[in-house]
């Protein structure tokens, strides 16, 4: 073979590789990645939880603090391995559907592939709600059924429990807009009679007032008599004057005169098993490992209240006062129970399912609601007031403070209702109005 012919030989060779060199490079340029500087998406990781009760009713709300990722999340609700439709804020209030079901949440991230699922609730429960009483009990229309003045709606009678909602009628006709606890009478009124039925969140039924006497115009000037006592005042009860209007003596005027107070009120002889305090014996009973006041305490303070207004409820129910008042309220080696000291009488009592029968008083209580009062605590329904200064409840529930708070603006309380045998372990906003029973070691 030539020279010349060797190196064509060679040179086709070498032409041959560069061009296979190049088809590969093309090759892999073509089938590789279009934005080699471009990767994609991490997966999500971390971990969500469900906060809250599993109960009809309630809220459960998804906590993401552990949740690794970043971008927006999105949530989708789900009763056992089923989504729930139109579920998925971050928050999920348990319907009826739910009960004997888990519920879970899952959550994805708009930075990230991927998503993750909590671990299910423990199985949802029906919500826990007293069974609806009929509505018992009395109101009354306070004021002068006269133009121009106001008429209250006077609930302290009235039994059951809940918000209550007011409708005030003109004779028999329903006055539209007219729904809060006043009402101020119209020039359009005159020589018409009202009355106003309530009803009750937690009760059927409704109970309506009677009626006022026939409204009279603006032109009926009272001109008002002396003052006549009526009820003297003593040392356990306020008393009472009345006058009377001269030119219609069916007309009249009440004013309330101050209980007496003061050493003459101190009982001689007070019982064994009692306490004098403000001018007034209680009764007291030894229960476990505690002594307990046997009657609600009746000591006035910035922050109590009669039942409905009314100070001759304090005799029987005593007064009802705000959590701050009631810390403070007790006599001196006096305190007021914690919530322990409530768990410790239930367990004396047979458990918090039979003790508010037992502890409840032989009589007082509406629907044959009465108890046996085996251990002499004598629970009486004195209701309470809510923060807005409705009473409710009277006749038909007794709810008593315990010391112990429930975070920043509620503490734990004690209910017992009429017709049931549980006693309740409730938690409230410490300006509502409950009883206090003080207890010493």
């Amino acid at each position: 073979m030539s020279n010349s012919k060797a190196v064509n030989i060679r040179k086709n060779v070498i032409f041959t590789l560069l061009a296979l060199l190049s088809a590969i490079f093309m090759l892999i340029v073509c089938d590789g990645d279009s934005n080699p500087g471009t990767s994609p998406p991490p997966a999500l990781i971390g971990a969500v939880s469900i906060i809250g009760t599993p109960q009809v009713g309630q809220t459960l709300t998804a906590d993401t603090g552990a949740l690794g990722g970043s971008g927006t999340i999105s949530y989708q609700w789900n009763s056992g391995n089923t989504p729930i439709s139109g579920a998925n804020s971050g928050t999920y209030t348990i319907q009826p559907a739910d009960e004997g079901a888990t519920i879970t949440v899952t959550v994805t991230r708009s930075g990230n592939t991927g998503s993750v699922t909590s671990t299910p609730t423990a199985i949802v429960t029906a919500s826990v709600t007293d069974p609806d009483l009929t509505l018992t009990g009395i109101v009354r229309v306070t004021g002068t059924p006269q133009v121009g003045q106001t008429l209250t709606a006077d609930v302290g009678a009235l039994g059951g429990s809940g918000a209550i909602s007011y409708q005030w009628n003109r004779g028999s006709t329903p006055i539209s807009g007219a729904n809060s606890s006043t009402y101020t009478i119209q020039p359009a009124d005159e020589g018409a009679t009202f009355t106003v039925t309530v009803t009750r969140a937690d009760n059927t039924g409704s109970v309506t007032s009677a009626p006022t006497s026939p409204v009279s115009g603006l032109d009926h000037v009272h001109q008002w008599g002396a003052w006549t006592v009526i009820t003297p005042e003593s040392c356990t009860a306020p008393g009472e004057e009345r006058r009377y209007c001269l030119s219609d003596t069916t007309h009249w005027e009440n004013k309330i005169i101050d209980q007496l107070t003061g050493p003459d009120c101190e009982p001689d002889d007070p019982e064994p098993d009692s306490l004098v305090y403000g001018g007034r014996a209680y009764r007291t009973v030894k229960i476990g490992d505690l002594t307990w006041m046997a009657e609600n305490l009746d000591f006035e303070t910035n922050n109590s209240w009669y039942q409905g207004n009314n100070p001759s409820n304090g005799e029987i129910y005593g007064q009802l006062y705000s959590w701050d008042d009631a810390m403070s309220v007790c006599p001196a080696e006096w305190r007021l129970p914690t919530r322990e000291d409530w768990v410790a009488l239930a367990t004396v009592a047979g458990g918090a399912t039979v003790a508010g029968k037992r502890l409840k008083s032989l009589t007082g209580w509406i629907s044959s609601g009465n108890g046996t009062d085996d251990f002499g605590f004598s629970a009486l329904p004195g209701g309470h007031r809510s923060a807005d200064g409705s009473y409710y409840g009277i006749g038909s529930t007794g709810n008593w403070w315990s010391a112990t708070e429930d975070g920043g603006i509620n503490a734990w309380n004690r209910r017992i209702s009429s017709g049931y045998d549980i006693m309740y372990d409730n938690s409230n906003a410490k300006s509502t109005g409950f009883s206090v029973r003080c207890v010493r070691q």
